[in-house]
């Protein structure tokens, strides 16, 4: 009973405490609102500086990052192969698609691109071969420049990470051009005929048609038997100096050529890439390496600039991608 009426005591105690809280709070003037700062007011320069809408602005699928397969390989940095080769523009290295080449094709160039570069030497090639005699006095150094350009596209093509036209017959054309190329060192009757023939399946392919050439070809090729490097120089040189500089000496012209530039910048970087390929002289020089390096990372910065319409941007990335190359050339020759 004593228990009981020990409990009942307690229970009326705190219910009387917790009235006269609540009595006195009520009683009590209500507390003053706490004075805090007014946000800042930013110029319009400020605000501009940042994304409207940031996640806009992201391209592809978001990473899961529950999922371990989606990240990067243990021991790397996201963006940078295990060799330690940082890939163009961030993007890291797909090892299935890059089969006798570290980085993924498509972040360096476009599917039309190359369809365009394939394109761009039918009406040149014919011209290597309107005749024997044009053949054997100039043309034959042409050809080989034309020849080996087609090959080296074409082999970016077998080994695209995406659809790209002519892909199907890529390997096998790769090496039949290839061939032409090599043999066009020389001006003799044998040259000239297998030239005209590659002349006629570049046409076939062209217009769409199977062209009939050893089927027996390797998805990995050794690239400086593809091509040897002056014929790829000349390529890039034609690229940087003969179109890329005066396209983009002033604003009206850069706004005159954005399609050729954007095509122009991704040919240089597909080639900065394949000239970094074993089987080239210089390629375990770093610094011979760190110049193809600089000249790709520079003219993916023209093609970007050509995408967003910046001359000044553009025009400053061409005279880095000039300076590479004129500092490449300083120390390395052939």
């Amino acid at each position: 009973m004593a228990r009981l009426a020990l409990r009942l005591t307690l229970s009326l105690a705190i219910a009387a405490a917790v009235c006269a809280q609540q009595w006195l709070a009520a009683d009590s003037p209500a507390a003053a609102p706490k004075r805090r700062a007014l946000p800042p007011k930013w110029d319009k320069h400020v605000v501009d500086s940042f994304f409207g809408n940031p996640r806009g602005t992201l391209e592809g699928d978001r990473p899961n990052f529950g999922d371990r397969s989606s990240g990067p390989a243990a021991g790397t940095v996201a963006g940078t192969p295990a060799d330690g080769n940082p890939a163009a523009g961030g993007a890291a290295t797909n090892p299935d698609a890059a089969a006798g080449g570290p980085k993924t094709w498509s972040k360096l160039i476009s599917a039309d691109a190359l369809q365009d570069e394939i394109k761009s030497y039918q009406n040149p090639v014919h011209d290597d071969v309107k005749s024997a005699s044009e053949f054997k006095a100039t043309g034959f150094k042409r050809a080989r420049d034309d020849f080996s350009m087609l090959a080296v596209t074409l082999g970016v093509i077998a080994q695209y990470d995406g659809d790209a036209r002519w892909k199907d017959q890529a390997a096998a054309a790769r090496d039949a051009f290839a061939r032409a190329g090599q043999n066009c060192k020389v001006a003799t009757d044998q040259s000239y005929n297998e030239a005209k023939s590659r002349a006629e399946d570049l046409a076939a392919l062209i217009r769409g048609d199977t062209i009939s050439v050893p089927a027996a070809a390797e998805a990995k090729p050794q690239w400086s038997k593809v091509s040897n490097r002056p014929q790829l120089m000349h390529r890039l040189e034609q690229a940087q100096q003969n179109r890329l500089a005066p396209w983009t000496a002033n604003a009206a012209d850069f706004a005159k050529h954005i399609d050729g530039i954007t095509r122009e910048a991704q040919v240089i970087a597909m080639l900065a890439e394949v000239i970094q390929q074993e089987g080239y002289d210089y390629t375990d020089d770093t610094s011979y390496k760190g110049f193809a390096q600089e000249m790709q990372k520079h003219a993916l910065e023209v093609v970007e600039a050509a995408k967003t319409k910046n001359y000044d941007a553009a025009r400053r990335a061409n005279a880095e991608i000039g300076k590479a190359c004129s500092n490449c050339h300083g120390g390395f020759r052939g």
